[in-house]
């Protein structure tokens, strides 16, 4: 079939985790003991409790993972004595805890990102710091940046606000609560939710007419217990969810927002842009004409990567002209900046950031986000071969992603082989399978598999036999 949801579980021999030497100056990560409340780095401005809207009586609904520490986001719906609907955008104001170019600023400008490795989390901030007074508690009064937004019936911006706020109705969910929701319409805990998913399916169509990629290639998600003895492999083949959508574009608003605000009073700030994929007009126009998975794997491997950039320019992917990350300011250093500037021009103040800071700060991030991408791309890879090593014998489905006919010549003769990148559909893995002239297999063609070879970071896989495309 073309879609498909399983967990794997196996175990795995303990392993040693290794850490990377680090200098021992007062600027180092490795300077902050994680076991401690850290609180003496915190340094809280008298401004920041100035001016703040008080939104404590507005339900405000945080969907996460059940397992995420780290709540940088909530959403709400405000109706407003004139009639108006608002969607509003609440990011936890991890700024208010320290200024600008102080120790805890340059911990996480080091660090950038948060790492999430299979076998760890690497948090940005010191860990008591980010889960105890930064993210957004359940019933607990908290502060946020808030970014509201009236949309149009087709989807479109048509008024927004930026704010620092407080909040305290903040109610915690999870997606699989919040699809369950929007499939019922039964729940009245969280109701507003059904309305904001109609607001997000209108911005996601709204966004795919202005030329958006709505790019969304199955991949699994690894995790490994604290042993490091049993690996668990999520893997869905299906669409995003309902309720992924619904947070996935309301964070996109957030993001326009607070670009579209930073663009208009020249305000240096992290815009993220995207290039147009590196493909002639023929080939993209063939490409959407493919089924979903192939169409989707064939864009990534065009696609320019995304990057930080000081100047507006337009997010290809997104649909939309001008973009800044601003809803994970515990996770990302350039939501930081984001929010130090933006803050500061409310407030009517000095930017903290000079041009050539926010140039720097880009790309420092682009940099070690990159970085961070890989080592945990990697690490799954290297977890989920050490699962599949427990079955060696084991026979998978995959379907072919790409075909690669290749000749190979030598002194005495020239032999025809073929390419072909799979995925495995109960878990995801992606691999290369090499065939010889007796062998062929099409694109889109859901074929049986078998590894030969397992490497530390790779495995080779043979054809077993071929079913229908």
């Amino acid at each position: 079939s073309d879609s498909t949801s399983s967990k794997i579980s196996a175990s795995t021999p303990s392993s040693t985790s290794t850490s990377t030497s680090s200098s021992s100056t007062i600027t180092s990560p490795m300077m902050v003991d994680e076991a401690d409340d850290n609180s003496s780095l915190l340094v809280i401005n008298p401004e920041e409790e100035e001016g703040r809207r008080d939104y404590s009586h507005l339900k405000v609904y945080t969907i996460d993972s059940p397992t995420t520490v780290e709540v940088d986001d909530g959403v709400s719906i405000e109706y407003r004595e004139d009639g108006s609907e608002w969607v509003i955008v609440h990011i936890a104001d991890a700024t208010r805890y320290f200024t600008p170019h102080s120790v805890l600023d340059t911990i996480v400008r080091n660090r950038v990102t948060t790492l999430y490795l299979p076998e760890k989390v690497n948090p940005m901030f010191p860990r008591k710091i980010a889960t105890e007074k930064m993210s957004l508690l359940p019933a607990t009064k908290t502060y946020t940046l808030s970014f509201a937004a009236r949309l149009g019936v087709s989807g479109q911006i048509l008024e927004f606000e930026i704010f620092p706020a407080i909040i305290k109705n903040t109610i915690r969910t999870n997606y699989e609560e919040v699809e369950e929701c929007l499939d019922s319409f039964s729940s009245s805990t969280i109701s507003p939710l059904p309305r904001l998913y109609e607001l997000s399916l209108k911005r996601k169509a709204y966004r795919e007419s202005k030329g958006a990629l709505i790019l969304d290639f199955p991949k699994p998600t690894v995790s490994v217990d604290d042993e490091g003895e049993t690996i668990n492999i999520d893997f869905d083949l299906q669409s995003k969810s309902k309720a992924n959508t619904l947070v996935s574009e309301m964070m996109i608003v957030a993001g326009e927002v607070a670009a579209i605000y930073a663009s208009r009073h020249n305000i240096p700030i992290p815009f993220r842009q995207q290039e147009p994929p590196l493909l002639e007009e023929d080939d993209f126009t063939f490409i959407k004409t493919l089924p979903p998975v192939l169409r989707e794997y064939a864009l990534m491997l065009h696609m320019s990567p995304a990057s930080n950039q000081h100047l507006p320019l337009r997010h290809y992917a997104m649909g939309i002209d001008k973009y800044v990350r601003t809803t994970s300011p515990i996770r990302r250093y350039s939501d930081i900046v984001a929010h130090f500037q933006i803050k500061a021009h409310l407030r009517g103040k000095t930017l903290p950031f000079s041009v050539a800071d926010v140039q720097n700060i880009c790309s420092l991030s682009n940099q070690l986000e990159s970085d961070a991408k890989f080592l945990q791309r990697e690490s799954e890879k290297m977890w989920l071969i050490k699962a599949m090593e427990k079955e060696p014998n084991k026979k998978y489905d995959a379907v072919v992603l790409r075909v690669q006919p290749l000749l190979k010549q030598s002194d005495s003769s020239s032999q025809l082989t073929t390419n072909a990148d799979i995925m495995l559909l109960d878990c995801g893995a992606r691999g290369k399978l090499t065939l010889t002239n007796s062998s062929s297999v099409q694109q889109g063609q859901i074929i049986l598999v078998k590894p030969t070879e397992f490497g530390r970071m790779n495995i080779d896989y043979e054809l077993v036999n071929n079913s229908s495309p």
